[in-house]
C-alpha cells in the first residue's frame, strides 16, 4: 500500500483508523505517529510501520513498542530506507529483507522484532527452504513464455472496475491483510496511484494484479496476484508481471518488489523467472489465506 493510499485511507476512515485502534477484527487499523503511518491490529497480531515519514528512529521505536505493549501484539515490522533501518538494528531489530534502490535509488529494508518467543518459531522452516530451492532450480531451466490463451485480453483497469476487482479478490482469498472486499477501498487505492491490471475473458476477470506505486520514492509493490483456480498454470501471472514492469519503467518507477506467500510454489516461480531476486523472508508475518504465514521478499531494481 502506497504512502498516498495510506493517507487517503486514514482520511476516509479517520474514526475507524485513529479512534478505534483495534481495527474491525477482519482488518487491522491504520494509525499515525506525526508524519509516520503504521498498521496494527489483532488480525496480523503486529505493529507494522509502513512509512516512517520524517520521523527519527529514536522516536519511532519507542512508539511502536508502546503501541504493541498496549494492544498485546507479538511482532514489530518496519519498512524503511537503509539508513533508518541500521538505526533500528542498533536498537535490537533484525533485517529480514533488502529492496535494492527502493527509495529513489537508495536501498530499503524490512526489519523486525519478535515480542514473544512463540512468534519467532517457524515449524515449517525446513519445508519452506526446500520449496524455495526447488523454485530456484526450476527457474534456472529453459523456459519460453506461452502466449495468452485464445480470447484473453490483458489491460489496465479503472474505477468502474472496482466492484469486479473486490469480488474477484474476495473469491480467491479466504482472508487478506487489507479491506479489498470494499470497492471504495479499491477506488481510494486507485486515487492514490495504485494501478490494477487484469487478464479478462469475455469481459470478466480471470486473473489480476496491481502495482502499488510510491511516486515520491519511485518504488512499487507488485501485488494482488489472483488467478481463478481453473486458469492457474497458464502463465497468466507472469504475463501480468511483465506488463506491469513495462508500465512502471515507463513511469520512471524502477524499484520493484513483491511480498509472496512462502507456501505458494507458483508465485515464487513467477518472480524467479522474471529476474527478481529473493532477498529475504518475513517470518510468521501476515494473515492471509486463513492464517499467519511467512512471506518471501522478491526484488528488482531496473534503474541505472
Amino acid at each position: 500500500m502506497s504512502t498516498e493510499t495510506l493517507q487517503n485511507t486514514i482520511s476516509l476512515n479517520e474514526n475507524a483508523s485513529i479512534n478505534h485502534e483495534e481495527g474491525s477484527g477482519q482488518v487491522d487499523a491504520m494509525i499515525r505517529f506525526k508524519t509516520a503511518v503504521a498498521q496494527q491490529g489483532a488480525l496480523n497480531d503486529r505493529v507494522y510501520l509502513l512509512d516512517s515519514g520524517n520521523e527519527k528512529p529514536s522516536d519511532l521505536i519507542p512508539w511502536m513498542r508502546s503501541t504493541a505493549s498496549k494492544h498485546g501484539r507479538t511482532r514489530l515490522t518496519a519498512k524503511l530506507p537503509m539508513p533508518k533501518a541500521k538505526e533500528f538494528v542498533a536498537a535490537g531489530f533484525e533485517i529480514e529483507a533488502v529492496v535494492p534502490g527502493m527509495y529513489n535509488g537508495v536501498d530499503g529494508a524490512f526489519v523486525r522484532q519478535f515480542l514473544s518467543e512463540a512468534r519467532g518459531v517457524e515449524p515449517t522452516a525446513a519445508a519452506r527452504i526446500e520449496r524455495i530451492e526447488k523454485v530456484l532450480a526450476k527457474a534456472n531451466q529453459p523456459y519460453i513464455l506461452p502466449a495468452l490463451p485464445e480470447g484473453c485480453v490483458l489491460s489496465e483497469m479503472g474505477p468502474t472496475d472496482a466492484e469486479e476487482i473486490s469480488a474477484h479478490l474476495s473469491s480467491v482469498f479466504d482472508s487478506y491483510p487489507f479491506p479489498v472486499e470494499d470497492p471504495e477501498f479499491i477506488r481510494s487505492e486507485m486515487d492514490a496511484g495504485t494501478r490494477y491490471f487484469a487478464v479478462k475473458l469475455n469481459g470478466a476477470i480471470i486473473a489480476m494484479s496491481s502495482a502499488e506505486c510510491n511516486n515520491t520514492h519511485k518504488y512499487a509493490e507488485c501485488t494482488d496476484f489472483a488467478t481463478l483456480p481453473e486458469w492457474r498454470g497458464k502463465a497468466l501471472a507472469l504475463h501480468l508481471l511483465h506488463h506491469m514492469e513495462e508500465a512502471l519503467d515507463a513511469a520512471g518507477i524502477h524499484g520493484h518488489y513483491s511480498i509472496a506467500r512462502s507456501t505458494e510454489f507458483g508465485m515464487n516461480l513467477v518472480f524467479a523467472r522474471a529476474g527478481f531476486e529473493l532477498t529475504g523472508t518475513l517470518i510468521n508475518s501476515t494473515h492471509i489465506g486463513g492464517g499467519i504465514e511467512s512471506m518471501n521478499i522478491w526484488a528488482k531494481y531496473t534503474g541505472k
